[in-house]
């Protein structure tokens, strides 16, 4: 898939989550300053625009193995019952573990 390098990079990444930590890594403000182009963007921070098309790209085909449902596309009971399911219940998992840890554990003496 190749990367359209006059999309925003806020549109780049609300397409494909995954962009999000590459523009970080190269330091592209997709947040703030996600308005500008990706080649814009790139030309701005001084950035080689194609090592970031490739780290882009490598980055989407890592993750469409494992694509899960684009949640702008879902209804609301739809989005809310894929969050719990998918980022809270290893939550509730590891917080049965590490609470116990948590309370048994006294801080360090200081010194």
């Amino acid at each position: 898939m190749a990367i359209d390098r006059e999309a925003t990079i806020a549109q780049i990444v609300l397409d494909h989550s995954e962009c999000a930590a590459v523009l970080c890594d190269h330091r592209l403000d997709f947040c703030c300053r996600g308005t500008r182009t990706l080649t814009v963007a790139c030309a701005e921070g001084g950035v080689d625009i194609e090592a970031v098309c490739a780290d882009l790209e490598r980055a989407v085909a890592q993750r469409s193995e494992h694509r899960e449902p684009d949640p702008r596309a879902m209804t609301t009971p739809d989005l809310v019952g894929f969050i719990v399911s998918h980022h809270h219940a290893y939550l509730h998992e590891a917080l049965r573990f590490l609470g116990p840890l948590a309370a048994n554990t006294a801080p360090p003496p200081f010194i």
